[in-house]
C-alpha cells in the first residue's frame, strides 16, 4: 500500500480545527500489508468516491490527530503492557518482521546450499 497523501490537524486563525495536507518527509511511503486486508480494503475504498476519505467516523467527519493515538494507549492499558507511543510501536513491528523474514529466507538459502532436507540437521548449523 502506498501513500503519497496524508493530513494533520491545525487549527485556523480563529481557532478552529482544520485539515491541512502533509507529509513530513514529502514524497510518498510503501507499507507491506497481508493480502486478505488488502483485499478488504480494496473493497472499501470501491465504495468510495475519488476525494473521500478513506477512514471516517460513522457521521462521515475523518478522524483527528489522536484518535488512534488514544486508541493505541488504551489498548496497552487494558492488555497491561507498557504503553510506548503507537509510530514507534508500529516501526518496531516492521523492523521485527523484516529481521524473522530475513533470517527465515537466511536459514532456507543455508539448508538449500548444503542440501539439508531435514531441518534437523540444518540447526547444527545455525546459531539462534
Amino acid at each position: 500500500m502506498k501513500v503519497w497523501k496524508a493530513f494533520s490537524d491545525h487549527k485556523d486563525e480563529g481557532g478552529h480545527s482544520i485539515l491541512k495536507l502533509s507529509r513530513k518527509s514529502g514524497g510518498e511511503v510503501t507499507y507491506p500489508i497481508p493480502l486478505d486486508l488488502w483485499n478488504d480494503l480494496q473493497k472499501h475504498v470501491e465504495e468510495k468516491r475519488p476525494d473521500d476519505f478513506i477512514f471516517v467516523h460513522e457521521e462521515g467527519a475523518p478522524f483527528g490527530l489522536n484518535c488512534m493515538p488514544r486508541a493505541w494507549k488504551k489498548a496497552c492499558k487494558d492488555a497491561k503492557v507498557k504503553y510506548i507511543p503507537l509510530q514507534q510501536a508500529s516501526r518496531h513491528s516492521m523492523a521485527s518482521q523484516i529481521m524473522a523474514d530475513a533470517k527465515r529466507r537466511a536459514i532456507e538459502e543455508i539448508q538449500n546450499k548444503l542440501g539439508h532436507f531435514n531441518k534437523q540437521t540444518q540447526k547444527a548449523y545455525v546459531i539462534d
